[in-house]
C-alpha cells in the first residue's frame, strides 16, 4: 500500500497477486470455453445417435457407435447385401437400410473390416445371435388374414425360427426371444404395406439360445 495526497490511501496490487488473478481468469475462461465446446460436441454426437436407428452388428448402441465411426465406408463397400449406407452427405456414421434387403445370416464381414472398433469384431456364431433390431407382425396387412391367400414366406426365410406358422398357414406373432432383426421376413413379405416390419432397439444384445 502507498500514499497519495495527504489523508487518501491508494491501493496497489503486487505483481504476484496480479499475475495470479490474471492467470486464474484465463483458466476460468478456458474451462468455460472447453465446457461449451464439449457441450457442442456431445450435442452433435447425440444428434448423430438419434439420426441412425438400426446399426450394423457389433455397433452396440447408437451413442457408442457414433463416437467411434469415422465414416470410412469400409463396411459399406464390403457389405454383400448393400444395406449399409452412408449418412446423408457423408456427415456422420453409417446405418442399415433394411428397406434395401436383409442382413445376411451367414455374413459378418462388416465387423471384420471396421478399423476403429466402432463395430466390434464378431465371430460368425456370435453375430448370428446378436439382436440388432426386432421384427413385428401386423395381421391387418397380412394377405393370409386379409385376403385368404396362402403365403408363409416370412416363416420360410427366418433363419432363427422366430417366425412360425399356425396350422392354417397364418403367421404367429414374432418370437422376440429368437428374433435378431435381420430383416429377411420384411424383405420377402408380398403385402403392399409389409405385414412384417423391422424396428430399432435401444441397444444390441446377445441372445441366449
Amino acid at each position: 500500500m502507498k500514499y497519495g495526497r495527504p489523508g487518501k490511501k491508494v491501493r496497489t496490487l503486487d505483481k504476484g497477486r496480479r499475475a495470479f488473478l490474471v492467470n486464474g481468469g484465463i483458466l476460468i475462461a478456458g474451462a468455460a470455453a472447453g465446457a461449451a465446446l464439449a457441450r457442442v460436441g456431445m450435442g452433435k454426437l447425440a444428434g448423430y445417435a438419434k439420426r441412425f436407428s438400426i446399426l450394423p452388428p457389433g455397433a452396440g448402441n447408437a451413442e457408442r457407435f457414433a463416437s467411434k465411426c469415422t465414416a470410412c465406408q469400409l463396411c459399406t463397400v464390403n457389405c454383400p447385401a448393400k444395406i449399409i449406407v452412408p449418412a446423408p452427405g457423408g456427415d456422420g456414421p453409417v446405418s442399415l437400410d433394411l428397406n434395401r434387403g436383409a442382413c445376411l445370416y451367414d455374413c459378418n464381414r462388416c465387423s471384420q473390416v471396421c478399423p476403429t472398433g466402432a463395430l466390434r469384431p464378431l465371430a460368425l456364431q456370435v453375430k448370428q445371435k446378436t439382436k440388432i433390431a426386432e421384427a413385428k407382425f401386423n395381421p391387418r396387412v397380412c394377405i393370409v388374414f386379409q385376403e385368404g391367400e396362402k403365403c408363409g414366406k416370412c416363416a420360410h426365410v427366418c433363419p432363427t425360427g422366430a417366425v412360425t406358422l399356425r396350422s392354417s398357414g397364418a403367421p404367429r406373432p414374432v418370437n422376440t426371444a429368437l428374433c435378431i432383426g435381420c430383416g429377411a421376413c420384411q424383405q420377402v413379405c408380398p403385402a403392399p404395406g409389409k405385414a412384417m416390419t423391422v424396428h430399432e432397439i435401444e441397444r444390441q444384445i446377445l441372445l441366449k439360445k
